[in-house]
């Protein structure tokens, strides 16, 4: 395989999802897997990630050493711990390129068309994510339920409902708060 190709994952705490698209930006595939939150799965969300598109690649009959030529772009629940980010990262195959962020990013990316806007992202946790038009972008909650759902606590706040009283603890995060800077 001498094109580039482009891998576009979404990854979260329940399920995973790839697309394969080819150097004209034709999508070649799309697949589903498990999860591969970063708070969850470490990394070895690249388990999950590699074997799914393993799956979009024998459909479309890729052969030979495809990923050298495969451009990554993956947001990831749990990539604004920049610690757990760095081991994801550290622990990629070898590839044409890689760029991770947290999947409140990519969902605000694919919201507004790429401009300034902001998500509420509602599953198995909760994140709410703004990008400014400045470049700035904020951040809350996002840790899993696991740690804690803050992001749900800022919803409540937002709505009134204080019902486990934690409403009021919530501060803004920013990047400059020791998450991911703007989009990775």
């Amino acid at each position: 395989m001498d094109s580039r190709l482009f891998c576009c994952v979404d990854g979260g705490a329940s399920n995973t999802r790839v697309a394969l698209f080819d150097d004209a930006g034709q999508r070649l595939g799309l697949s589903v897997g498990g999860p591969t939150s970063l708070t969850i799965r470490g990394a070895e969300a690249w388990q999950e990630i590699l074997a799914v598109l393993e799956n979009v690649a024998r459909a479309v009959s890729l052969e030979g050493d495809y990923l050298a030529q495969t451009h990554f772009g993956i947001g990831l629940a749990g990539a604004n711990n920049s610690a757990q980010r760095q081991l994801f990262m550290a622990a990629a195959p070898p590839t044409g390129g890689l760029r991770v962020s947290t999947d409140a990013y990519i969902a605000a990316l694919g919201a507004h068309g790429g401009a300034a806007g902001a998500v509420v992202i509602v599953g198995t946790g909760s994140v709410g994510y703004r990008i400014e038009a400045a470049g700035r972008c904020r951040l809350a909650g996002g840790w899993g339920f696991q740690v804690g759902d803050e992001g749900q606590r800022r919803l409540d706040r937002t709505t009134g409902d204080h019902a486990d009283g934690a409403g009021a603890r919530c501060a803004p995060q920013t990047p400059g708060d020791g998450h991911a800077p703007c989009g990775g």
